[in-house]
């Protein structure tokens, strides 16, 4: 159980050590070498890799062009409403972004950077910049907790009139606000006016159903505490608190979960897409393990009235994911089941089942007794789909994923990441068969595998 976020104050720190990858591979090739590295059997990576070296050049070359702008302005216009999915061009946005954010300051200053690398000079720069990792998420979330966002949302406003209209100071308004506008997260014009960028706007305004804006504030109550001590969990091998209990983690995970939903929408959306879950004619059953907000299973459900969900979470969690299902407008395609993962009866004669982020905190010896327990669970020619943040076979890259296994570290007391070919060997274990990834928005590939 556990979709623990990784430590958003990382994230800068990530920006700078990938940029110094690509200035091995080249700045053209943007991120694909490592999603390649990520599964060497995957033979349908190719045509996710073009796609995502398109979106990215267009991002990382000249900022957000207008048909990438007007693709995240429609997300946020038609937003999520109930019984609706977002389109391939919504899901490639919301991709886009996620990358964004980490990466385009750097790629930026890529020519200059290799120049750089081409003398072989050693300059404390990046070990610097480093050092003010930290900032980048404090910044946003400070912004978010004093309703920066919010306020621009009704149009461009001085530092003044947004001093007036949300009683912070004007001194410290304007350093985060230029900041911001430096992270190219706000727009200022010649007269002093700040406005929302297309990313901003889609993603960090609090009433859009696309919004992040809650994850900031959350990641500096919950997660920086525990990365602070993260000198003394290295010495003992032990978290400060393993969030992957039931006890301490469904306080954290009901303030998480609807924050991080961005995250899993756009995978859970590509899955129905691949199963065609839209033309289906009979009752279709899933099984949401962890389910948290429900976000899977509310997916699969949105793509056809004959889906019907099961989702298992511990008790203190069903009531978040029952209203999270209402809000969306299928809580009435759902069961509960409440109880740990290890313990809970998960019934059997399911076509699919979801481990959205769940292995990682669960380490290997629980991840392989789960994924015996969900083929169990599944009718014979049923689909289990996991996600997760993959690392190839030598644990060298990618940077996010082995980031996140530092963040399992710290709020897990087995958790970790792991290869493809790690879970691919555990579900063959386990009875599965025909062990493939499926390209979709997020960290990684999904992982699909068959029970025959």
């Amino acid at each position: 159980m556990s979709k623990t976020a990784s430590n958003s104050a990382v994230n800068a720190s990530q920006a700078q050590i990938s940029q110094n990858k690509m200035n091995q591979t080249g700045c053209s090739r943007g991120l694909s070498a490592d999603s390649k590295k990520v599964d060497p059997e995957n033979k349908s990576m190719s045509a996710i890799n073009t796609t995502a070296n398109i979106v990215l050049r267009r991002a990382f070359g000249s900022r957000i062009k207008p048909r990438v702008a007007w693709i995240t302005n429609e997300v946020v216009r038609r937003g999520f409403s109930p019984g609706e999915s977002l389109t391939a061009e919504d899901s490639a946005a919301l991709y886009k972004s996620r990358f964004r954010f980490a990466s385009e300051n750097h790629l930026r200053n890529c020519r200059s950077s290799m120049k750089t690398s081409a003398k072989n000079q050693v300059t404390p720069e990046r070990l610097m910049q480093f050092g003010f990792a930290y900032a980048p998420p404090l910044v946003i979330g400070a912004a978010v907790s004093n309703k920066v966002f919010d306020s621009l949302a009704g149009g461009a406003k001085t530092v003044a009139q947004l001093s007036k209209e949300t009683g912070a100071s004007v001194r410290g308004l304007r350093a985060i606000m230029n900041a911001l506008v430096a992270l190219e997260l706000l727009k200022k014009d010649r007269h002093g006016n700040f406005s929302l960028t297309p990313e901003s706007e889609a993603f960090l305004v609090s009433n859009k159903p696309s919004t992040l804006a809650g994850f900031f504030p959350m990641n500096m109550k919950r997660l920086i505490p525990l990365w602070l001590k993260l000198d003394e969990t290295v010495r003992t091998g032990r978290p400060a608190e393993a969030r992957n209990e039931e006890h301490p983690g469904t306080e954290f995970f009901t303030e998480l979960v609807e924050n991080i939903i961005p995250m899993s929408y756009g995978s859970a959306n590509a899955l129905g897409d691949h199963l065609k879950l839209a033309k289906t004619k009979t009752e279709t059953r899933v099984l949401d393990l962890a389910a948290g907000s429900g976000i899977w299973g509310i997916v699969l459900a949105q793509k056809s009235p004959h889906v019907r969900v099961t989702a298992v979470d511990w008790a203190g969690m069903i009531p978040t994911t029952k209203r999270i299902t209402q809000k969306f407008g299928v809580g009435n395609r759902f069961q509960f089941i409440e109880g740990d993962l290890r313990e809970a009866d998960f019934g059997s004669g399911y076509d699919i089942a979801t481990l959205g982020h769940i292995l990682h905190s669960e380490g290997e010896e629980r991840s392989r007794n789960l994924l015996k327990k969900t083929f169990r669970a599944l009718k014979s020619g049923g689909t289990i789909a996991i996600g997760e943040w993959l690392v190839n076979d030598d644990r060298t890259e990618p940077l996010p994923s082995l980031m996140f296994a530092v963040n399992m570290l710290v709020n897990t007391e087995h958790g970790d990441t792991f290869s493809f070919n790690e879970i691919k060997s555990w579900l063959e274990e386990a009875g599965f068969k025909k062990a493939r990834t499926l390209g979709a928005p997020g960290p990684s590939p999904l992982i699909l595998a068959t029970k025959r």
